[in-house]
């Protein structure tokens, strides 16, 4: 494989939408807190940390084979989280 199939490759990837199964795999949403905290280690991100950064627009995102994922899509959607409307 060429180094420029390769770094098609890992784009293409990183371009796939997370499917549910493997979200599951990963990620672990605790309603009693309302957190997503990573199930394994990831690089340098350790087991149990919640997962996730606060963006200057107050959203938490994701960050799952270098793309970005939006916390409450990922519980309501993926890590069947009920919906539910905050006042």
């Amino acid at each position: 494989m060429t180094t420029l199939q390769a770094r098609a490759k890992r784009t293409t990837e990183k371009q796939a939408a997370l499917s549910a199964e493997r979200a599951r795999s990963l990620l672990d949403y605790d309603p009693a807190t309302d957190l997503i905290r990573w199930k394994a280690r990831q690089g340098s991100v350790v087991a149990g940390t919640v997962a996730g950064n606060v963006g200057k627009d107050g959203y938490t995102r994701v960050r799952v084979g270098g793309r970005d994922y939006l916390a409450h899509r990922l519980e309501q959607r993926t890590l069947n989280r009920p919906h539910t409307r905050r006042p």
